[in-house]
């Protein structure tokens, strides 16, 4: 049986099993990074051009990404070296190039070109890069793409977290989905990923429900006999602050008296009064089935659900310890609040009121305090809106003061809101729209569009691929824009066939494994101990950049924006389907380049896949 834990001199309660075994990296014994056919080229390129830079003038040159109209691979800027070599751009380029040309060249490179403005551009050599990059693909297949950056050091996301009692409504979408993401990203980079999906089980709103609960839960068993329990506390919880408003609106200089009675019944629930406990418990239990039932729609998964009220015996030892160490002091209303320095610009945090109760801070504080316990995480990301940054300034600086050296990083990774358009859904009580409604819309405009085909579909494949189609363009549509952006849901951008969308990306997917299927069918065979032949240059652009999803994961780790796996999974389905109408495969007559055309497709299907599952 799990022990407690001491830390700071604060007693943490013992970690509870987890709900599923913790997403361990399995590329902790691969090089850092993998060798991959791009950054082997990338990286002896910047060794030759490092060594170039301290033999000519001691400077360092910089390898950049040409610009889309340049037909290069790498571009070396040189103008650091023209002061003190005494000469123009555009003679020490035309140089280096010669030196470039007649040397050993870094792998893949084929030669040096220079510019009159300073550059030297570098092309690959496709036929050896490109068949480098099949072969990596088809050796590692769906773990193609991932490195060992982060060298199994554990990392904690914090995603979600709905309040218990209540339906998920669609401002959960955006924490959930992009949460997921960079947990199945962030594994891929090799790290262990912990996603702790903090529930809202406390407050002064249960002590709301729990007397709503008290005054009309019979009234609402007999007028909702076979709705979900959920339901049925939803339905108190909008009765009771229906009820509040009206005593508000008849007595605006006046407390509502149901609000008093509310916080009164929560003081009840803090000094362990055993019926409000059981409610919380049982609350709690047909919340997450609930949940569980979104989650599994939207492929979402957690090591561990756990409330707030888990950790309340941590938090008059958390305010003792801070007070102890001059983090926090109280002020003159005898509230303890932990100031910051002016430089700072934080406002100051108040972690226990003056009457002694607890605040969201305090037990945020405890919550990131056990984290560093349980799991002593290297990093731990809040995926939370934008709209908490000054708070989470405050909790994380309060929590930096109080831990010092020994704190983990913890970053906030906010998002913008997300919005349907006026009267596209229904809403329940006018107030909030449900994620399981969006969803199931979703799901049904698939069930209609795959109506509208004379595909000879099972009605138990037209179920599957609905889901496949509807959630995933939901995903999609959030994770395929910048997390930082406000989204506006567009129903007929989300679902089209055309352009950057979900079904856009699995139709290509299934067009390249159709492809496949059809050549299997045929007898055809692929040979992939045959060299590849890249003759169009569609070909090389598309085998250019499936070598390139190794960076995109890596970018996407050092932003946390996975928006950068959605834009390189979208294009690679955009070059693939150029590809597949420019390049005869099945139908080329020549076995060399049918057999190369067959890896290709096998080789983009692969990683579209890879790009899909990342994001959910």
């Amino acid at each position: 049986m799990a022990k407690d834990l001491e830390i700071f001199g604060i007693t943490v309660p013992a970690l509870p099993a987890s709900e599923i075994s913790i997403a361990s990296p399995d590329l902790i014994l691969f090089p850092k990074p993998i060798d991959y056919p791009w950054n082997r080229a990338e990286a002896g390129l910047r060794k030759q051009a490092a060594a170039i830079g301290q033999q000519a003038a001691a400077v360092d040159l910089t390898l950049e990404a040409p610009p889309p109209n340049v037909s290069a691979d790498f571009a070396l800027a040189i103008h650091r070296l023209a002061k003190p070599l005494g000469k123009t751009p555009g003679q020490i380029a035309a140089e280096l190039a010669a030196d470039f040309n007649s040397g050993p060249k870094a792998p893949f490179i084929k030669a040096a070109a220079p510019t009159q403005s300073g550059y030297v551009n570098f092309g690959i050599d496709v036929p050896s890069f490109g068949n480098a990059v099949l072969e990596s693909i088809e050796k590692k297949r769906e773990s193609y793409g991932n490195e060992n950056l982060g060298n199994g050091e554990t990392v904690v996301i914090d995603c979600s977290s709905p309040n218990v009692a209540k339906y998920m409504s669609v401002g959960h979408l955006r924490s959930t989905v992009i949460g997921e993401s960079l947990a199945r990203i962030y594994r891929a980079g090799g790290y262990t990923v912990i996603r702790d999906n903090h529930l809202g089980d406390w407050g002064t709103q249960f002590g709301i429900l729990g007397r709503a609960k008290e005054l009309w839960g019979e009234e609402v068993d007999s007028e909702m006999p076979n709705a979900d329990p959920v339901q049925k506390l939803y339905r108190l919880y909008v009765k009771i602050n229906d009820e509040i408003e009206k005593e508000k609106a008849a007595n605006p200089e006046g407390e509502s008296a149901l609000e008093k009675e509310g916080r009164e019944w929560f003081r009840r629930l803090e000094q362990g009064d055993p019926r409000a406990l059981e409610l919380l418990k049982l609350t709690t239990k047909q919340s997450l089935q609930e949940f569980k039932r979104v989650y599994k729609l939207l492929g979402s998964e957690y090591e561990y659900y756990l409330g707030e009220s888990f950790y309340l015996p941590m938090l008059p030892q958390i305010i003792r310890a801070m007070q102890k160490k001059n983090v926090a002091t109280k002020d003159e209303r005898e509230a303890v609040v932990v100031e910051f320095p002016e430089g700072k610009n934080i406002k100051n945090l108040v972690i226990q009121k003056s009457d002694g109760a607890s605040l969201y801070s305090t037990r945020d504080l405890a919550t990131l305090i056990a984290r560093t316990a349980w799991f002593k995480p290297d990093k731990v990301l809040y995926v939370v809106g934008a709209d908490q940054k000054d708070y989470f300034r405050q909790v994380f600086g309060a929590f930096d003061a109080f831990v010092g050296k020994d704190a983990p990083v913890v970053e906030h990774t906010y998002f913008g809101t997300v919005s349907l358009p006026e009267g596209k859904m229904s809403t329940r009580k006018g107030r909030v729209v449900f994620l399981e409604d969006v969803l199931n819309e979703a799901i049904a405009r698939a069930k209609n569009k795959i109506g509208e085909t004379d595909r000879d579909l099972s009605d138990k494949e037209i179920e599957q691929i609905s889901r496949q189609i509807g959630v995933g363009a939901v995903i999609y549509m959030d994770l395929g824009q910048g997390r930082t952006r406000n989204i506006q849901f567009d129903w007929d951008q989300a679902l089209s066939l055309e352009g950057n969308s979900a079904p856009y990306i699995q139709y290509s997917h299934a067009r390249g494994k159709s492809v496949l299927r059809r050549a299997a069918s045929e007898k055809i065979k692929i040979d992939i101990t045959r060299d590849a032949v890249f003759d169009l240059p569609i070909e090389a652009d598309l085998v250019k950049h499936l070598s390139k999803f190794p960076q995109a994961i890596a970018r996407t780790i050092e932003a946390n924006e996975p928006s950068i796996i959605a834009a390189f999974t979208y294009k690679a389905a955009d070059l693939f389907n150029k590809f597949y109408k420019e390049a005869l495969i099945i139908r080329e007559k020549d076995p060399v380049r049918r057999n190369s055309r067959l890896r290709l497709t096998s080789a983009t299907a692969q990683v579209i896949k890879n790009g899909l599952y990342l994001l959910g």
